[in-house]
């Protein structure tokens, strides 16, 4: 394939400019009239071979170990030249200029290139990654191997494999940071063998605007990076933000610009300086060919729907990672190796006041479902599709109730920090009671289940709980609605170690609720608050009363005798 090629240059430690050249122009070739399928997961053949078969590579034939001996006498000339060609073996959609821009915080390199290292020498590596939907791949045919943490790993597995390489998917559709930081050991259950995790979060945590960036959402973030960076592994953290120019998060009738930054990309980039985590931006690689029209950078061309990226937009997002993964290994192949290199400097206090995020039990699946003393009109379902897990409890009509027992003891403080898990959309959703009934006390709140962003995530709704070795806490679903419906679903449990008033909760939990409503409909005082029952509310539906006992698994009640 002929066409013209342009200069990516590498800036090493040595002061040497290193030149790669790659076909700019194949990325325009055939994507022509792609347009959004009815299905974006099913690209046609046509398209599918043109993505795998026709890519642009580069060219290393003129790496010779002539040209590496005299450039750098200490480095072994013919390794250095087969393995920096190995590294460059891949294909990258994403043009030198594109991937120079798309580096939105460089950070401290130091946890990465240790990472990085370990591949060289022939040692296993994990890796991982936590986000949401488009984490786990949708907008793919395969989820876990065309999404582009399928991708990323093919690559590794392809230019160092080892046999005990652990790669974990540790994503969850609709998962907040601030859900994930409490529960993220059983999303990645090898997390202290991590040596890489990448973060996907712009979807799920989400911006708006004149809101401090001292916010539930923020804090929650801050949370999952230090719980991640403080691992014994110390693990390399990486952040990767996707773009989606039509996000339905842009204000209607907004002009293209509004869309750079109308996202969460700019907070969350904060986070990443001010912990020296690099970070990833698809929006800053692309986003003048976007508003162009370029082919291969319209939004049908690349998205599989409003917010989430096809096939392309995949490997768009793979070539990010692995662009930065090419560049720190081609340094560490051409420098010097020290040790002091790799050091990493020592953690800074947490950025927002007391938000380091402590111990906490984290209560999902099956251990959730056997803490439900007893229900009526709560039916314990998987809504997930395509094989994905979203188990929890879901009641449609107002009245229904669920009490749940959990353990709050621990730790100094009187009160403390629990959560309950909650599914919050754009549609169908409504409202509930939360109350302390039995052992503990907290103050009555109120969750709510709808926000007007087009996406459907899983939040904690936050309760400043007394200890408590029994503490019954009863959710009832209120007649009260702002979307025209009633739907609640509970998915989960949270008690952590951090202390918190009755004052500061109902703070967390109103700048929460602004995240998904005007402010005018927040923390609206329920009509109904007594937990009548469903046929009160519905004449004639005969409701059921299941017991703990009839929630637990035959091997549950056999041993509950």
């Amino acid at each position: 394939m002929v066409g013209k090629y342009s200069t990516r240059t590498l800036i090493l430690t040595t002061g040497l400019l290193l030149s790669l050249h790659v076909d700019s122009e194949a990325i325009t070739e055939g994507t022509e009239g792609f347009g959004q399928v009815e299905d974006c997961r099913f690209l046609t053949y046509e398209q599918q071979q043109f993505f795998d078969l026709k890519l642009p590579s580069f060219r290393t034939d003129w790496i010779s170990p002539d040209f590496i001996q005299g450039a750098l006498p200490h480095t072994p000339a013919k390794d250095a030249a087969s393995e920096i060609s190995h590294i460059f073996n891949h294909a990258l959609l994403l043009d030198p200029e594109m991937q120079q821009l798309s580096i939105s915080n460089t950070g401290s390199r130091a946890r990465l290139d240790r990472a990085l290292q370990k591949l060289r020498e022939g040692k296993p590596v994990g890796v991982g990654i936590s986000g949401g939907s488009i984490t786990i791949g949708t907008g793919t045919k395969i989820f876990n191997e065309d999404g582009f943490f399928g991708r990323i790993v093919s690559w590794i597995n392809a230019t160092y494999p080892h046999p005990d390489h652990t790669f974990v998917n540790g994503g969850m559709g609709g998962s907040t940071s601030g859900y994930m930081a409490q529960c993220i050991e059983r999303y990645l259950p090898s997390l202290s063998d991590m040596d890489i995790i990448f973060l996907e979060f712009d979807l799920q945590d989400p911006y708006v605007p004149l809101i401090p960036l001292d916010n539930p959402v923020r804090r929650g973030y801050e949370q999952m990076l230090r719980k991640l960076l403080s691992q014994p592994q110390a693990p390399a953290v990486v952040e990767i933000h996707f773009w989606a120019p039509n996000s339905p998060h842009v204000p209607p009738g907004s002009s293209k610009g509004v869309s750079f930054y109308h996202n969460s990309q700019a907070e969350l980039d904060t986070l990443a300086a001010y912990y020296r985590v690099p970070a990833l931006s698809l929006r800053n690689a692309i986003y003048d060919k976007t508003f162009q029209g370029l082919p291969g950078f319209r939004p049908g061309d690349f998205m599989c729907d409003a917010i989430h990226p096809n096939f392309l937009g995949h490997r768009y997002l793979a070539d990010l990672a692995i662009s930065l993964m090419q560049d720190r290994l081609a340094r560490l192949v051409l420098t010097d190796p020290a040790e002091d290199r790799f050091e990493d400097p020592e953690m800074l206090p947490p950025m927002f006041l007391g938000n380091d995020a402590g111990k906490s039990h984290c209560m999902t699946g099956s251990d959730f479902q056997g803490r439900v003393l007893q229900h009526e009109g709560w039916e314990w379902i998987n809504e997930g599709k395509n094989g994905r897990q979203k188990w929890g409890f879901v009641t449609t009509t107002p009245g229904n109730f669920m009490e749940i027992l959990i353990d709050t003891t621990g730790g100094p403080h009187a009160s403390k920090v629990v959560g309950v898990g909650a599914l919050r959309s754009y549609e169908h959703m409504g409202m509930a009671s939360i109350s302390c009934i039995s052992g503990c006390k907290c103050p009555d709140s109120v969750l709510q289940g709808t926000h007007p962003t087009h996406t459907s995530v899983e939040v904690w709704h936050h309760l400043a709980v007394t200890q408590s070795s029994e503490c019954v806490i009863r959710v009832t679903s209120l007649p009260d609605t702002t979307s025209g419906e009633h739907k609640v679903k509970i998915t989960s449990m949270l008690v952590t170690d951090m202390p918190a008033s009755p004052g500061e909760i109902d703070h967390l939990n109103t700048i929460a609720n602004i995240f998904g409503l005007q402010s005018g409909d927040i923390n609206k005082k329920p009509e109904h608050t007594s937990s009548t029952t469903a046929a009160e509310h519905s004449p004639g539906h005969s409701t059921r009363r299941h017991t703990r006992a009839a929630l637990a698994s035959p091997d549950q009640q056999a041993a509950n005798g």
